[in-house]
């Protein structure tokens, strides 16, 4: 019976050491006013270099990431200094679509020099190992199609869904005051609107029915019907295709009309509104606007991953470029160039010259090929005499819509939110489409999601912050995002300390905020994208082959797929020579 006891003891106490995080052994921080004993705190904790750490009156901030302007420097390639000698191929960009375009072009000991702005390469999919692993940016992979597996697998992923599979739960949703664990699980669509359900049906019945389509977007049998339409176009047909599914006896379908034709919101003009709230914060999220302006092609690409599984790391998708670049720094012909920003790229009669600025001054490369896989909405300010050379696609590109992006790492004492991985908040009655969507929890893939004892006080919270139209007049200026961060920061404070009240917990202690800047991160895919736009985009400009992701999805998994394209094609045209 004693032995009994003690078992029970030493349950509970592991317990309520869980529970309580151990913040009673968390070293306390210095007053947030004492400037010079808070960044010492903060680098010996978090290795946050001390002169990158700006104050507000509440919060300690490290700004990550560079301004709009960083993307068009001025260079000069007459003064500029020669570099190395002739290269296969320049990549203009070190994120997933560089990276993987790199992998591919190596392969075949083909001589490669990526030139990345940033001080990192990774772009989208870079994550931060210091003290603590998280990821800064892209949360997870997921899983859409045979040709996105066999890339993958070369960039030495063969094994991603084994080890990388996101523990559950994975989403859940604080809304109106109401929290749903596992939005898409069974126990959470019985207590949500009737449009849910009969959503998650309908999409997984146009995915087994091959309506959905994957990689390549722009020939894929369903982009003829879907990238026609607008998202919430498609969804708003959805009680009329049950009802037709209904009529040909299908008794799922029947099951879910009877459920929405009872429900107050089949009274109203628009009855599918209750899950198109949900969406409208993944679209600002994931696809820089809401469900009416993006295309149904893209949306139902996205969205047919979230309800299945998906793939991440304690770098969250960082751990991507980190296996290509594992290959990379094995390759002798392979090398880079970070904190340098291409000025000036030009079409020679037999290669490209490609001019850029670092700290140590202005040099210039000469190369057979180049890949630009940064946003191609600079791709005009960048190549010379682009106009005259491809004018339908210049044409294309002026009429690109970008949406700047912040994303915040809120380092926190404990871990006082561990409920999900990731939590999508809204309130219908102060939602104005400007605020944060959703949070990760940067450890989850440390402890397992909840299976293993929080043993440190380093939580970390990612905030997501896609940012309207009207950011894009500032550039992201270090002021601006700061004030941005703040504000985002005091909202989730007020609205999360709410919630984790209710579960009987301490409220948020925030020690820093890490916030990583993504000028023209995201592309609007509108309707037509893919029809229309894109066999455009894809083309080569003389011996510029295009790998940015805004040939179609704003996504790591697009950035993949082209860069191994423009990789397949350069290769295919230098072999023919």
């Amino acid at each position: 019976m004693n032995q009994k006891i003690t078992f029970l003891f030493t349950i509970w106490v592991a317990f309520f050491s869980y529970a309580d995080l151990n913040l009673s052994k968390a070293p306390t921080p210095p007053p947030l006013g004492d400037e010079v004993a808070y960044k010492a705190f903060l680098k010996t904790r978090y290795g946050f270099v001390p002169e990158r750490i700006r104050f507000t009156d509440r919060y300690a901030m490290v700004v990550q990431g560079s301004d709009q302007s960083s993307f068009t420097p001025s260079v000069s390639c007459t003064e500029s200094t020669p570099l190395w000698g002739k290269s296969h191929t320049a990549i203009i960009g070190g994120g997933p679509a560089g990276l993987t375009a790199a992998v591919y072009l190596t392969d075949r000991r083909r001589k490669v020099v990526i030139l990345e702005k940033e001080e990192e390469l990774g772009g989208s999919a870079l994550g931060s190992s210091g003290t603590v692993s998280y990821g800064r940016g892209g949360a997870y992979i997921t899983d859409v199609g045979k040709n996105l597996l066999r890339i993958y697998r070369h960039l030495g992923l063969g094994d991603f869904i084994q080890k990388q599979t996101i523990p559950e739960p994975i989403d859940s949703y604080w809304w109106n005051d109401s929290y749903y664990s596992g939005i898409w699980e069974e126990e959470s669509l019985k207590q949500l609107p009737p449009s849910f359900s009969a959503f998650k049906y309908l999409l997984q019945t146009a995915d087994k029915e091959g309506l959905i389509p994957s990689q390549p977007m722009e020939t894929a049998s369903g982009s003829q019907t879907l990238d026609q339409l607008s998202f919430a176009e498609w969804v708003r047909q959805m009680p009329q295709e049950l009802e037709r599914r209904a009529i040909l006896g299908d008794p799922k379908a029947s099951a879910l009309l009877r459920n929405l034709q009872v429900s107050a919101d089949w009274k109203t003009s628009d009855p599918m509104r209750p899950v198109l709230k949900l969406l409208e914060l993944y679209g600002r999220s994931a696809l820089g606007e809401h469900p009416e302006n993006i295309s149904a092609a893209a949306f139902s690409n996205f969205y047919i991953s979230e309800i299945g599984a998906r793939y991440s790391s304690s770098l969250g998708s960082g751990f991507v470029s980190q296996s290509a670049l594992k290959k990379l720094k094995r390759r002798p012909w392979f090398r880079y160039q970070t904190n340098s920003a291409v000025g000036k790229i030009v079409n020679l009669p037999h290669g490209v010259r490609v001019c850029f600025r670092n700290s140590k001054g202005e040099w210039r490369l000469e190369a057979q090929f180049a890949v630009f896989a940064a946003p191609l909405g600079i791709a005009p300010k960048l190549i010379h005499d682009f106009d005259k050379l491809s004018p339908e696609k210049s044409r294309v590109i002026s009429q690109l819509e970008y949406r700047h992006y912040q994303v915040m790492n809120v380092h926190l004492q404990g871990h006082p939110w561990h409920d999900s991985y990731g939590l999508w908040i809204r309130n219908d009655s102060t939602y104005t489409g400007d605020e944060v969507t959703d949070l990760i929890e940067g450890r989850w893939f440390d402890f397992e999601g909840n299976k293993k004892p929080r043993t440190d006080d380093k939580g970390v919270l990612t905030l997501y912050n896609p940012l309207p139209k009207d950011a894009l007049e500032n550039g992201m200026s270090e002021s601006s995002v700061i004030q941005r961060a703040e504000k985002a920061a005091t909202e989730l404070e007020s609205l999360l300390n709410e919630l984790l009240l209710k579960r009987g917990r301490a409220p948020l202690q925030v020690l820093a905020i890490e916030i990583n800047r993504w000028p023209l991160a995201i592309h609007v895919v509108r309707p037509g994208h893919f029809l229309e736009n894109t066999p455009i985009l894809k083309s080569p400009t003389g011996r510029i082959y295009f790998a940015n992701n805004n040939l179609g999805t704003p996504a790591v998994e697009e950035a993949l797929f082209r860069g191994f394209l423009a990789a397949k094609e350069i290769l295919a045209r230098s072999a023919s020579k």
